[in-house]
């Protein structure tokens, strides 16, 4: 995701093979998830630990087992709780074929006709829809073995053949919901060309052409937090991508983000990062799943 966008302009996979899978753990540089969104269809597992994810507004608690997926285009983020977890992110117009039967469901899916339960509880999951997704993710991390690209593809239309047949559907937006998302969506994008500037919450107000109470309401309605806890989530997430930069020391990276007081950099860094600057310099080192298959995501 370029630094300054909401949306994200990141490859997933290539043209051959649209599919990019990832693992997330607190070593990651976006641990710290802040709402983005993506084309692609994303489907992810978590492995440890929990997360509570919000999804277009709305919001939902994670634990160990359960299943998360994201349409294309949702606006997402999530706070992770000693979480680690996988997913696989992917483009649903790979998937069309022409005369194939599952066309339909694809394009309602890729035009917001249609929409899939972005969260999938263990505990209320269809066990062999719980087994595929594990399969899934198996497959996509052997994908350079002979055949498993091949079993990717065909996990990815069982499980959107559950998903139609087990009716794991969400009831379409209201206009009103849909009106919030598209403020949203502009007051995060002014922050992420703002973000080395003071931002006021007037200054949000004017954006969205609202009273600064209805900007607090929006925010905390839509992503769960305040306009301030967002845009300082916003700068600790670029601290981490610049703190991988061996020439850049960390008084630098406060200067650089706003931070006028080191020690109050490192006291939001702490809180969003749970760990220091100087910590997370010492614990950057590959993941021991992190394999050539694995590559940055969120």
């Amino acid at each position: 995701m370029a630094l300054s966008e909401l949306r994200e302009k990141r490859a997933h996979g290539n043209e051959i093979f649209p599919f990019a899978y990832y693992f997330v753990d607190h070593h990651h540089e976006r641990y710290v998830m802040v709402p983005h969104w993506h084309k692609e269809f994303e489907i992810g597992r978590i492995l440890e630990g929990s997360l509570d994810i919000t999804i277009d507004g709305r919001y939902y608690h994670g634990e160990r087992g359960d299943i998360f997926c994201i349409n294309s285009g949702s606006l997402h983020s999530a706070q992770l709780h000693d979480c680690v977890y996988e997913d696989l992110v992917f483009d649903l117009q790979f998937l069309l074929h022409e005369r194939s039967c599952a066309n339909g469901f694809l394009y309602a899916l890729l035009y917001s006709q249609k929409n899939v339960s972005p969260f999938l509880p263990a505990a209320d999951t269809n066990d062999t829809l719980q087994h595929m997704v594990e399969q899934l993710m198996v497959a996509m991390k052997n994908r350079l073995d002979e055949g498993n690209e091949l079993l990717v593809t065909g996990f990815a239309y069982i499980i959107l053949g559950f998903i139609e047949k087990d009716k794991l559907l969400l009831e379409p937006y209201t206009a009103e919901h849909n009106s919030r998302l598209s403020k949203i969506k502009l007051a995060l994008s002014y922050i992420h060309k703002k973000f080395k500037q003071e931002i006021t919450l007037q200054d949000l107000a004017d954006l969205l052409e609202v009273q600064k109470p209805s900007v607090v309401r929006i925010f905390k309605e839509m992503i769960g937090r305040t306009p301030l806890d967002y845009i300082n989530a916003y700068r600790i997430l670029i601290a981490r991508e610049m703190l991988k930069n061996k020439n850049v020391s960390i008084t630098q990276v406060a200067v650089d983000l706003g931070f006028a007081d080191l020690s109050y950099f490192t006291k939001v860094f702490k809180r969003y990062s749970g760990m220091t600057p100087r910590e997370y310099l010492k614990q950057q080192q590959p993941s021991s799943l992190a394999e050539s298959v694995v590559t940055t995501q969120i």
